[in-house]
């Protein structure tokens, strides 16, 4: 259970340790790595991989000192010349203070500075597919380990001000009853958008073919509610309807299936982008 009130209390006390401790250099501006409490002393070296990590998270609750700090920190980041830029690795996170720093950067709302960290991240760590995962291989050499997949996903995924919603803007329960997707084939798939519209009762998707050529793809929706009446459209143009639990294709569509739990399966061809329009419609 998500706790605002307990956790806010927990961070400004935190918070206050943090300052007295002196884990934010005053002079640098930098986080510090840790405080050795027997010996009353804080430690560096200060890093970019560093005041990514705390950076981030702390947006959260300090956002108005996280991004001025933002503008100092982002100093650290350094052209490669080739459109891409990078961060100088370190002894705690190594080479994942570059995703780490995409991270932070996407957090802020620096897109340009992280495009070009992951820019870096793909044309010298080797990303691959593995199955339908997209990923980094471990490379000891590199010292690509499971914390930089772990970076480079939140790399990937974050927004402005991701990390501060999650924590001041706390999804209700009520969202996870919402219809969502699952089952895509990536890599053969790609999805562009997955958005469901609570206002408006509609799910929209948009897939990409991630090959060459003419694919057969098909994708799962969960969640539709079986007393509603719901029309499916693709690429605008009507496709069937799903009337409380049944299918009623229009004449010579094919690709939709409703099974009995409640899951809906659309088939499709993927040589260009196509996007599907579920919605429910009260007047039908």
């Amino acid at each position: 259970m998500f706790d605002k009130p307990r956790l806010t209390v927990t961070f400004s006390k935190g918070w206050e340790t943090f300052t007295e401790k002196g884990l934010l250099d005053p002079k640098t501006q930098d986080f510090l790595q840790f405080h050795m409490i027997e010996q009353n002393k804080t430690m560096g070296p200060p890093s970019a991989g560093n005041n990514a990590c705390v950076g981030m998270v702390m947006h959260a609750w300090k956002p108005e000192l996280i991004e001025a700090l933002y503008l100092i920190h982002a100093k650290k980041v350094e052209s490669a010349g080739d459109g891409t830029a990078n961060v100088q690795a370190d002894n705690t996170v190594g080479v994942s203070s570059a995703p780490a720093f995409a991270g932070y950067a996407k957090e802020i709302g620096d897109e340009k500075t992280a495009k070009n960290l992951i820019g870096w991240m793909e044309k010298n760590c080797s990303p691959t597919w593995m199955g339908n995962k997209y990923q980094y291989p471990r490379n000891d050499e590199k010292k690509i380990t499971a914390l930089f997949n772990v970076m480079a996903s939140i790399a990937e995924l974050n927004i402005k001000n991701g990390i501060w919603a999650m924590y001041n803007q706390p999804w209700k329960e009520a969202y996870f009853s919402q219809p969502y997707i699952s089952g895509v084939e990536h890599p053969k798939a790609v999805v562009k958008q997955a958005y469901y519209d609570n206002s408006k009762d509609v799910l929209a998707v948009t897939l990409l073919p991630g090959q060459k050529g003419v694919v057969n793809t098909s994708f799962i929706v969960h969640q539709l509610n079986q007393s509603k009446i719901y029309s499916i459209k693709k690429n605008g143009q009507l496709v069937g309807y799903l009337r409380k639990g049944t299918i009623a294709p229009v004449a010579g569509m094919k690709g939709i299936e409703f099974n009995k739990e409640g899951i809906l399966k659309i088939s499709t061809d993927l040589a260009k982008a196509q996007t599907f329009i579920i919605q429910a419609d009260a007047a039908l």
